[in-house]
C-alpha cells in the first residue's frame, strides 16, 4: 500500500508543483503589473486565464489527494482484517487449550499498536511524496542560469572608477528613455532583463541610489560638520552645555569619514535587524535557569545544601556563574549561526566597510567596521541575556514550584522587551524605563543608528553607555537580592 502510494503521487505532485508555479507566477506579475494592465484594459483577460489555470490545477490536486487519502484507510483496513484474523485463529486455539485468553487479548493489543505506528507511517510517506516534488522542483531552480547574462560582466567587479562610469552612464541613458513613458513594452535585444524598464528598475533599485549615498557621503558629512562647529560656537555663547557637549562629540567623532569601496550591504542590513534568535535565547534561558533554586526545594535538598561547607557563598556565586555563562554561550553560538547563514545566502564582501556604508547607520557615532560592530553588538546582547539571566534566578529563589518563575519570566520578558521600544523616546520615564530593561541592550543596534545620548557634567556619553551603566548596578543589586532570597544565608 505504502509503495504504491508512493508510485501514484509523487509524479502528480510534481505535476502539481510545476502548475503552481506557473499559477503564482501569473499572480505576481499580475501584483507588480498592475498599473499596466489597466493602461492596456487586460484586467478581464488576465482573470480568465487566472481562472483557467486555477480549475486546472484544481482537479489533479483534488485526484491526488484522494490517492493519498487512501493510504490511511487502507492501511487501517488492513491492519483490522489481520486483528479480524487474530481474533478467529485464536478462537479456535483456546477452544482447543493451545492458548489462553490473555495471550490473544496481548496480541490484540500489538496489533493495535502496529496499526497506529502504520498510519504515522502512511501519513510520513505523504508528506515525503511532496517533499521530493519540491525538492526536485528546488533543484532545478538551483540549476538554472541567470536571465542577465550580459549584465553580469560588467557589474560583478570590484567597484572600480570603470564600474562607477558605466553605471552613471546606463542609469542616465534608460532614465531619459523612461522618464516620459512612451518606452516600448515590448522585449527588446541588448537589454539586460529583455526590457528598457526593466533595465531602469534594476540600476534604480539596486545599484544607483547606493553607489550616489557612498559618492556623496563625504560631501554630506563635510556640510554636518561645518553646522556642528556653527552649533558649538552658538551653545557656548548662549550657556547650553548640553547641545555644546553633542556638537562637539560631533566634531571629535564624524570627522574624517569616507566609505572607501562600494558593495550592496542588504545582507548585512538584514543580518543587523535580524532578532527572532533574541527570542529563542530568551526561551532556553527560561527553560534552564528559572528552575535554579525551585528544584532543589521541590527535591528536598534546600537543608543539606545549606548546611555543607561550600553551600554558601561559593554556591550562590557558582549558580549565578553558571547562568551568566549559559547566557553567554548561547548568544555566541546564535550570533556566530546567523552569521554563518547570512553570509552563505547573501555573501560575505564589504564586511570590512565603515558601518556608516550601510545607509540606515549613516548618522551612526561607530566608526568601526561592520563585523566589529556586529561583534560589539553580540556582546551587548550576551550581557542584556546575563542580566535576564540573574533575574530568572532571583525568580527562582522567590517561589516554591518552577511553573511560577517561568510564567513570571515570560510575562516581565514581554513586558520589558515593550519597554526597551522605547529607549529613543523623549519622555523622561519611558527613557527611565527603557534602560532598566535588558532588552535594551539586545536591541543595541537600534540605539546606534543614530546618534542618541545624555550631557552629564559637560561629558556626551551615548545612552547606550547610560544603558550599560544601568544594567551593572542592576545586575549588583540582583545578585544582593538572591542572596537575601535564597537559603545560603
Amino acid at each position: 500500500v505504502v509503495i504504491g502510494v508512493m508510485l501514484l503521487t509523487t509524479p502528480r505532485y510534481k505535476r502539481i508543483q510545476r502548475g503552481l508555479d506557473g499559477l503564482l507566477g501569473r499572480t505576481r506579475d499580475n501584483l507588480e503589473g498592475g498599473r499596466v494592465l489597466r493602461a492596456f484594459a487586460q484586467e478581464d483577460a488576465e482573470i480568465s486565464a487566472f481562472t483557467r489555470e486555477n480549475e486546472a490545477l484544481s482537479a489533479p490536486q483534488r485526484r491526488t489527494g484522494r490517492i493519498a487519502a487512501l493510504s490511511n484507510s487502507m492501511t487501517g483496513a488492513l491492519v483490522n482484517l489481520a486483528i479480524a484474523a487474530v481474533l478467529w485463529s485464536g478462537a479456535l486455539r483456546v477452544d482447543c487449550g493451545a492458548l489462553t485468553q490473555g495471550q490473544v487479548v496481548a496480541l490484540v493489543n500489538y496489533m493495535s499498536q502496529i496499526l497506529v505506528e502504520l498510519v504515522k507511517l502512511a501519513n510520513l510517506v505523504v508528506s515525503i511524496s511532496k517533499a521530493m516534488a519540491c525538492g526536485s522542483r528546488i533543484e532545478s531552480l538551483l540549476e538554472m542560469e541567470t536571465g542577465m547574462p550580459q549584465a553580469e560582466k560588467p557589474l560583478a567587479p570590484a567597484p572600480t572608477e570603470e564600474t562607477v562610469r558605466f553605471l552613471t552612464s546606463e542609469y542616465q541613458r534608460l532614465d531619459d528613455l523612461t522618464a516620459d513613458g512612451t518606452y516600448s513594452r515590448e522585449p527588446q535585444e541588448g537589454t539586460y532583463s529583455g526590457y528598457i524598464f526593466g533595465d531602469y528598475y534594476l540600476l534604480h533599485s539596486y545599484f544607483y541610489p547606493h553607489m550616489e549615498y557612498s559618492v556623496k557621503y563625504s560631501s554630506d558629512m563635510e556640510e554636518i560638520l561645518a553646522q556642528a562647529k556653527e552649533n558649538v560656537t552658538f551653545y557656548q555663547e548662549s550657556g547650553n552645555v548640553a547641545g555644546a557637549a553633542e556638537n562637539a562629540y560631533i566634531l571629535n567623532h564624524y570627522s574624517g569619514r569616507t566609505i572607501p569601496a562600494f558593495y550592496l550591504y542588504d545582507g548585512w542590513e538584514a543580518l543587523l535587524s535580524y532578532d527572532f534568535s533574541d527570542l529563542l535565547i530568551l526561551l532556553l534561558l527560561i527553560l534552564a535557569v528559572a528552575p535554579t533554586f525551585t528544584r532543589e526545594r521541590e527535591n528536598g535538598m534546600t537543608l543539606i545544601l545549606s548546611s555543607c561547607k561550600r553551600g554558601r557563598w561559593p554556591l550562590l556565586f557558582s549558580k549565578c556563574g553558571a547562568g551568566v555563562m549559559f547566557a553567554w554561550i548561547l548568544t555566541i553560538l546564535f550570533a556566530l549561526s546567523n552569521l554563518l547563514v547570512f553570509g552563505l545566502l547573501c555573501g560575505f564582501e564589504g564586511w570590512s566597510s565603515p558601518l556608516y556604508a550601510i545607509e540606515s547607520y549613516q548618522y551612526t557615532p561607530f566608526s568601526g567596521s561592520i563585523l566589529l560592530f556586529y561583534g560589539l553588538m553580540s556582546g551587548m546582547k550576551a550581557i542584556g541575556f546575563s542580566v535576564t539571566a540573574l533575574l530568572l534566578i532571583f525568580l527562582s529563589a522567590c517561589f516554591q514550584k518552577s511553573l511560577y518563575p517561568c510564567l513570571i519570566g515570560l510575562g516581565l520578558g514581554a513586558a520589558l522587551n515593550y519597554c526597551a521600544g522605547w529607549a529613543l523616546s523623549s519622555v523622561w520615564w519611558k527613557q527611565a524605563l527603557a534602560c532598566i530593561s535588558p532588552f535594551t541592550l539586545t536591541s543595541g543596534s537600534k540605539l546606534l543608528e543614530s546618534l542618541s545620548g545624555e550631557s552629564i557634567g559637560g561629558v556626551y556619553l551615548l545612552q547606550i553607555l547610560v544603558v550599560l551603566i544601568v544594567q551593572a548596578v542592576i545586575a549588583c543589586l540582583l545578585v544582593i537580592a538572591i542572596r537575601r532570597k535564597s537559603c545560603c544565608k
